[in-house]
This record gives structure tokens, sequence and C-alpha cells, in this order.
């Protein structure tokens, strides 16, 4: 089964699925360690942590870089 099968498998289940929201390295590090099983991402969060306001005011190119750092 591959990640993507695993996430929407945890869709299905019983039992609740939490999502923690990560808007850099070390906080999805962090809610990886506290024994999340699967993590989001947060507009807000990525831009509030690089001193913008949300709204699609950061460059693509960076925001897809810190995606990447998350995952």
């Amino acid at each position: 089964m591959n990640k993507i099968q695993e996430f929407n498998l945890m869709h299905s289940l019983e039992e609740v699925l939490f999502l923690g929201n990560a808007w850099d390295l070390l906080s999805a590090l962090t809610l990886e360690k506290a024994g999340f099983k699967a993590i989001g991402t947060t507009s807000w969060g990525i831009a509030n942590s690089l001193g913008y306001a949300d709204g699609e005011l950061i460059d693509f190119d960076r925001h897809l870089g810190i995606i990447k750092t998350i995952t």
C-alpha cells in the first residue's frame, strides 16, 4: 500500500483522524514525534512564520520549498 492509499484509508476507519498542521520543518517533526499519523499544512501558519498576512503573498517557489521541507 502506498502513502496515498494509507492516507485515504485513514479517512474511512472508525478511529477519528486528527491532523496536526505544520508550518515548517520543526513543527512537522514535533507533530510526528507527538504521534500524529498524518500532518497537514496551514497557509496562515506558513505566511505568519514569514511575517506575512495570509492571502497568497508568498512567492510560489518559496512556498513550494517550505512544503517540500515539511514532507
